[in-house]
């Protein structure tokens, strides 16, 4: 063979983890507190940017965080501008961009309902959504049953925060949230003491993964990705990082 198509041929065989010429990145989505606070453009803190600096720690590789709206992230990742993902739902459309990495790291996240306190009545159950207006947010799954149910008057929109604005103002009656992420939110100045939540949690149908950009250049890592997701499962790793926002 000759000695330039040898040359060729090698480079191709490289894995591709090692042809990439910049770091491990992993896109934010939003400040999802109190999972992932964004301070500044590749800045945050939280339970989720630390399960991807250890993961990306125990595979030798430097990372980048990159916070963006969920539009743009995605776009990332289809582009191959961007490799890792964490606390994006998966979807038909979305395991076309991403490769979603098993084990998944952790069980399925629960959704609450909120309310303005001036609004508050005996709880009545699920049934009581039936002839209210409910805020759901762009793109997000909740549960099973509530996401199936067509007799269910949403009125979506871009965030969490805009939901509870139209709860404030009238516009809904209730704001369907991530319990976490939601109470985090009600608890805010500007809602505090004026939102409740009703005594019911939904539980989600999906464990929250890690997704890996199909067309990432480091795609070639997805085996060492997961083995060492693996090991950050079964040590405790992502258990002790999460207790400290109480998941």
């Amino acid at each position: 063979m000759p000695r330039l198509a040898a040359f060729v041929l090698s480079l191709c065989l490289l894995p591709q983890a090692y042809a990439a010429d910049r770091p491990l990145t992993a896109v934010l989505t939003s400040d999802f507190t109190p999972w992932i606070v964004v301070h500044g453009q590749a800045t945050a803190s939280g339970p989720y940017p630390e399960i991807l600096r250890e993961l990306a720690r125990r595979v030798k590789q430097p990372l980048l965080l990159l916070p963006c709206p969920i539009t743009r992230c995605l776009l990332e990742m289809e582009e191959g501008r961007a490799d890792l993902v964490i606390a994006v739902q998966k979807t038909p459309g979305r395991a076309l961009i991403v490769d979603f990495l098993d084990p998944p790291f952790a069980a399925p996240a629960r959704s609450g309902l909120f309310v303005r306190r001036a609004e508050q009545r005996p709880f009545l159950g699920y049934e009581e959504l039936y002839g209210k207006r409910v805020a759901t947010t762009y793109n997000t799954r909740y549960s099973p049953v509530f996401d199936k149910d067509t007799r269910i008057q949403r009125d979506v929109g871009p965030n969490i925060e805009g939901s509870f604005n139209k709860l404030m103002s009238g516009r809904v009656d209730v704001v369907i949230a991530n319990l976490v992420h939601g109470e985090e939110v009600a608890a805010r100045p500007a809602y505090k003491g004026k939102v409740v939540r009703r005594p019911l949690e939904l539980a989600g149908s999906a464990s929250r993964q890690i997704g890996l950009a199909r067309a990432s250049p480091y795609y070639s890592l997805k085996p060492q990705l997961q083995e060492a997701l693996a090991g950050m499962v079964s040590d405790g790793t992502v258990s002790r990082l999460l207790a400290q926002v109480g998941d």
